[in-house]
């Protein structure tokens, strides 16, 4: 005969049961003779070596409770992890539910229970050791609460994977900071919160730093000196560390573009050896080649 036993007693493991409800008497029979045999039987449950060996009235349990594998259990009437809290005593103190700065207990969301342990009234909106925490008041961005890429939790934002920020409002990844030439920020800029933070550079910039010829007043103009200081180390910005800021790469060649083809058409001529120098200006755009559009210019006298 095998006789199978329930792992569970309502919602409660048998083998957390008390130790009289583990034993207890059955009668076995046939189901044709009256006679039957009484059977003795007790649950067996699986033992940690650990749980072998008990130190009875633990000095880190208070003497209120023994300790078993690493774990106090305490003795009847007493609580908390290391029993050192009377059940009848703090029932009747509800000091211990109150926050630093505050006058309610459970801060007014819950019950205190004994040992100073708040039941907060709605646990899906409140939570926190003295119910202290709104999960409905954590930071919002543009009207969601953590930018609904995140959790509020214990007051702050728990954000999903790839997002950041007090508000989950800033993604991880730079993807919304590639420039035309598939780098980030053009290479002179910083990509914060998904936004490119460009330096000054004295000329119109896109939102990728990269420079923005089109909207450009006085594009010419505007970019005569970083052309002069990369072709050939004169102007205004001739000094390496001037010419460094310069938000474009220029690219020399034998015969500019027909003035149809291009944004802008430029010409001036150059007061450090009084020679005229002519260049155009492109939008960047990515090429089959993967050469970049951008500024052509040539020099003659």
């Amino acid at each position: 005969m095998r006789v199978k036993a329930h792992r569970m007693l309502d919602d409660s493991p048998v083998c957390e049961s008390d130790e009289a409800d583990k034993e207890g008497e059955m009668r076995v029979k046939p189901t044709t003779f009256n006679a039957g045999v009484n059977i003795k039987a007790s649950i067996l449950c699986p033992t940690c070596d650990c749980e072998k060996t008990t130190l009875p009235k633990a000095d880190i349990c208070h003497k209120n409770g023994d300790l078993v594998c690493g774990k106090c259990q305490c003795s009847s009437g007493w609580l908390g992890s290391f029993c050192n809290c009377s059940a009848i005593t703090s029932a009747q103190d509800s000091s211990q539910c109150v926050a630093p700065g505050m006058k309610e207990p459970c801060s007014g969301r819950g019950d205190c229970s004994a040992c100073g342990v708040c039941v907060c009234y709605n646990p899906d909106q409140f939570e926190g050791p003295y119910c202290q925490y709104d999960k409905t008041q954590c930071p919002r961005y543009q009207g969601f609460l953590c930018s609904d890429h995140g959790s509020c939790v214990m007051g702050g934002c728990a954000c999903a994977k790839g997002w950041k920020g007090d508000a989950c409002e800033c993604p991880k990844s730079t993807d919304t900071c590639l420039d035309s030439k598939g780098g980030v920020c053009n290479g002179r800029g910083e990509c914060v919160c998904g936004l490119c933070v460009c330096p000054k550079s004295g000329i119109e910039l896109t939102g990728t730093c990269e420079p923005n010829f089109q909207a450009l007043s006085g594009a010419c103009e505007g970019t005569r000196s970083c052309i002069q200081c990369q072709a050939w180390k004169t102007g205004e910005k001739k000094d390496k560390k001037d010419c460094d800021t310069c938000p474009f790469k220029i690219r020399l060649v034998d015969k500019l573009k027909e003035a149809e083809k291009v944004l802008e058409h430029c010409s001036f001529r150059d007061e450090d050896d009084d020679c005229t120098y002519q260049y155009t200006l492109e939008k960047p755009r990515r090429l089959k080649s993967g050469r970049l559009g951008g500024p052509g210019a040539r020099k003659e006298r």
